[in-house]
């Protein structure tokens, strides 16, 4: 059995740029059974590898297990669409990001991972950032600029040291070290919403 892929795909040069609306119309299709996930699961070739106990014929399954592969089609194509769906919404915010929220999201990921204290400070952090990064309210691209800014050691090593209780340079250097992580991480994100050329 083989799908074909329908034009509305096969013309995009990548899946992120799919419309949320015609990717879900070609997922659910005009029945569960013509729908992406039951195509597939009600087809022949599925029957015979992962139901060999029943015949390859999906309507010649009993009643009761056609039921049960119908609502696992219906789960399976749920989830196909909510996946992309979260994509297009993370690549949005990507595109959306400036690098003071960068730099937060990158902080709280730290305490959220360690559980290392926040001191207690009289001026909000995003003024905190503020100080430390004066390009904070651009979007963030990834660019080669942007990148010399935010992986500077002592920019980030004081801004660390200002919020994060910390006793000894190991410490220091532990809580840099994923900081750096973090902004890598977050640049390959924007690579994919800014690609070359943007």
């Amino acid at each position: 059995d083989r799908l074909d892929m329908p034009p509305e795909i096969a013309s995009l040069s990548s899946l992120k740029e799919i419309n949320i609306a015609t990717l879900r119309s070609i997922i659910n299709g005009e029945s569960v059974d013509k729908s992406f996930a039951g195509a597939i699961m009600f087809s022949k070739t599925y029957m015979k590898n992962f139901h060999p106990n029943h015949p390859n014929d999906f309507a010649k399954v009993p009643h009761e297990i056609r039921l049960e592969m119908r609502n696992t089609a219906i789960s399976k194509n749920k989830a196909i669409i909510s996946g992309f769906e979260k994509m297009r919404t993370d690549l949005d915010a990507d595109k959306k990001r400036k690098v003071i929220t960068l730099v937060a999201l990158s902080l709280k990921n730290i305490q959220r991972r360690t559980g290392r204290p926040i001191k207690n400070i009289d001026e909000s952090i995003g003024d905190i950032i503020k100080e430390h990064f004066n390009n904070h309210d651009e979007i963030f691209t990834g660019n080669t600029k942007q990148m010399v800014i935010l992986k500077d050691d002592s920019l980030a090593r004081d801004l660390l040291k200002q919020l994060f209780i910390i006793k000894s340079f190991p410490e220091l250097k532990t809580v840099s070290d994923l900081f750096q992580n973090e902004i890598e991480r977050f640049r390959k994100r924007a690579q994919i919403a800014f690609p070359a050329g943007d």
